[in-house]
């Protein structure tokens, strides 16, 4: 693992609007920035690899994005922030099963992007408890939603949560 300088670091978007990043005297095109801990350390311990033929190859790994100054780490949190993009729900305005699809479910949410209707399977894949209380849900199409603080919903929203939860 190879800790990189911030300092050294250049980052620019290039025509085809990907970022190149120039370190040490060489410069990488199409790089792409990947939180090590998105969960548990978000903006923290980010890999930041480049394409070589189909695979990617790690440059380094920088401690903290925050020590990216100015445009450079304006452009880094950007790309981690479509990378991550992960609303957060803030209510639940319903939940309707499928008629005569086993487990399959509506929701209906309000996030911090806006309204919402998505599909999920209900059950415990799709659901993950973490240590700071943090609820990731997925739904059928791979889309990630958070939910900080399930307690703050209706009764009867948050058994229908804990039936999924660890």
């Amino acid at each position: 693992m190879k800790i990189l300088d911030p300092q050294l670091i250049v980052v620019i978007r290039n025509d085809s609007g990907f970022l190149n990043l120039t370190f040490d005297g060489k410069t990488y095109c199409n790089v792409r920035f990947r939180q090590l801990f998105p969960v548990s350390d978000p903006g923290n311990y980010v890999e930041i690899e480049y394409v070589e033929g189909d695979s990617y190859l790690e440059i380094g790994i920088i401690r903290s994005v925050s020590d990216l100054e100015g445009p450079f780490g304006q452009l880094v949190r950007n790309e981690i922030g479509i990378a991550y993009f992960v609303p957060e729900i803030r209510a639940i305005v319903s939940i309707e099963k499928f008629n005569g699809a086993r487990g399959l479910e509506t929701w209906t949410v309000d996030t911090d992007k806006g309204k919402k209707t998505f599909s999920i399977k209900a059950d415990k894949e799709n659901f993950a408890l973490h240590d700071n209380g943090v609820i990731h849900v997925t739904d059928s199409e791979q889309c990630r939603y958070k939910i900080i603080n399930y307690q703050r919903f209706p009764k009867k929203t948050q058994e229908h949560l804990e039936k999924f939860l660890p």
